[in-house]
């Protein structure tokens, strides 16, 4: 290899090291920690609430890349296999999907990052 091969994959290296470094940091969290005689409401049962603090918090309509400060589910956040939860239907709550033009079965599922928690349809969602 000549060295301006050599060069320029190093400068390559580099440039993506910083950019995954400069990304990583700037969607630090805090750990989740449950909050103490707070409880909330998910699939239609009680469930713990849970917070944190984050450098990149969700706004009110922000989505995706954001980090959530807030959750309401079973278990602590932390043990997601995923950002999201498992679609959860909601016992007896049905919603109008526009789609089929019909009442469908409700379904949520609580996430870390902005990304849709509600669901309108006859069959589970894809995560």
């Amino acid at each position: 290899m000549t060295k301006m091969k050599i060069l320029s994959l190093v400068m390559i290296t580099l440039t993506s090291l910083i950019t995954l470094t400069s990304a990583n940091a700037s969607s630090y969290c805090s750990e989740w920690t449950q909050q103490d005689r707070i409880t909330c409401i998910f699939a239609g049962e009680s469930a713990n609430f849970y917070r944190r603090q984050c450098e990149n918090p969700c706004g009110r309509y922000d989505s995706g890349a954001c980090q959530k400060e807030e959750a309401c589910y079973f278990d602590n956040p932390q043990t997601f296999e995923s950002p999201c939860s498992e679609w959860t239907p909601v016992r007896g709550v049905t919603c109008y999907d526009p789609n089929s033009q019909s009442w469908e079965q409700s379904w949520v599922r609580a996430c870390t990052i902005g990304l849709r928690e509600t669901w309108c349809s006859r069959e589970k969602p894809f995560n």
